[in-house]
């Protein structure tokens, strides 16, 4: 019985200890729950008019690639024919009657 009453009491102990840790601040004050506003820090690179950068180029340096024209998207499709669904849930249908079915039932 005592040592269920140490370990309640062990709980309470850290628990209250875990409350007060998150209530106050770095610095051992108490934080308030008044609202406060956003207070947005002042940003030293803002938006001004500056001259246009200097053209970089975004390919690599060591190959050369050339193209010329588009290819059409017809290209790259795949001539596949899939089955319609309704011919498909036909087909299933048919298969599913011609199964063995079986011979005993167990009822409870």
């Amino acid at each position: 019985m005592k040592t269920i009453k140490s370990f309640v009491f062990a709980i309470c102990f850290l628990g209250a200890t875990g409350a007060i840790a998150q209530s106050t601040a770095g610095n051992g004050t108490v934080l308030n729950s008044d609202v406060q506003p956003l207070r947005l820090s002042e940003h030293v690179n803002r938006a001004t008019q500056q001259s246009v950068a200097t053209e970089q180029s975004l390919l690599s340096q060591n190959s050369i690639t050339v193209a010329d024209g588009e290819r059409p998207l017809t290209d790259f499709a795949i001539n596949e024919v899939s089955e319609p669904l309704g011919d498909a849930a036909r087909r299933l249908r048919a298969e599913h009657e011609g199964v063995k079915k079986a011979t005993t039932v167990f009822v409870k």
